[in-house]
């Protein structure tokens, strides 16, 4: 398979022309798409703050009965986490799913 420097794709294998989820077909929905802009949306998706959605919201979009929202309430009740009697493992695990949080920091000083 060769590759132009004009983007046309020449001698290609017959096998993968048949395939649609092979590299000849990612390039076919590619150009497919570069065409046509509502199947740009559909094959690329969309990069969702490029479009001003906020993913980091502190709002409900929905009602939430008071009844679920007992953080605030508990809050000074739980124990605090002893990170000391985790295996390292485990630190690893809980530094890299808690990125840009304060455990993060936590396990960062213990490990």
């Amino acid at each position: 398979m060769q590759i132009t420097k004009d983007g046309l794709v020449t001698n290609i294998p017959s096998g993968m022309m048949n395939d649609q989820y092979g590299i000849a077909g990612l390039l076919t929905s590619l150009k497919q798409a570069d065409m046509n802009p509502n199947l740009y949306a559909l094959m690329i998706g969309f990069d969702l703050p490029n479009i001003n959605m906020n993913l980091n919201s502190k709002e409900f979009n929905y009602p939430v009965p008071q009844e679920y929202l007992v953080f605030n309430s508990i809050r000074d009740k739980l124990t605090t986490i002893k990170l000391s009697a985790f295996c390292e493992d485990l630190l690893f695990f809980l530094f890299y799913c808690f990125a840009g949080e304060n455990m993060q920091a936590a396990v960062g000083a213990e490990l």
